[in-house]
């Protein structure tokens, strides 16, 4: 059910950005060994990566490829948009976000 939770979320976010005039892009990245990030939203130039999911309790293994990215993109963002209620900042560039915060992003 994880696709369902990641299309509705990325619809909200594209449907936001659309009501606020911005137009930036929005991409996924997925590599040749596995490694992947559900969203890559571009604000102001700067790409920020969003992992989906659903699960209401998030743990380290939800992080893989957000830690990844970061390796690749030291400067930008990450955030963990989830089914829980919990917000977090996990280092100084990845978030925890609950799911009710969809249209902050």
């Amino acid at each position: 059910m994880d696709f369902l939770f990641e299309n509705w979320v990325i619809s909200e976010i594209r449907k936001n950005n659309f009501n606020t005039a911005q137009n930036d892009g929005m991409y996924y990245f997925r590599d040749s060994t596995g490694n992947e990030i559900d969203l890559i939203s571009e604000r102001d130039g700067a790409p920020v990566a969003i992992e989906i999911k659903s699960r209401k309790l998030h743990d380290n293994n939800q992080l893989r490829g957000l830690k990844y990215w970061q390796k690749l993109q030291p400067n930008n963002q990450g955030i963990l948009l989830y089914g829980g209620k919990k917000h977090q900042m996990i280092s100084d560039r990845l978030s925890l976000i609950p799911w009710t915060e969809v249209a902050n992003l």
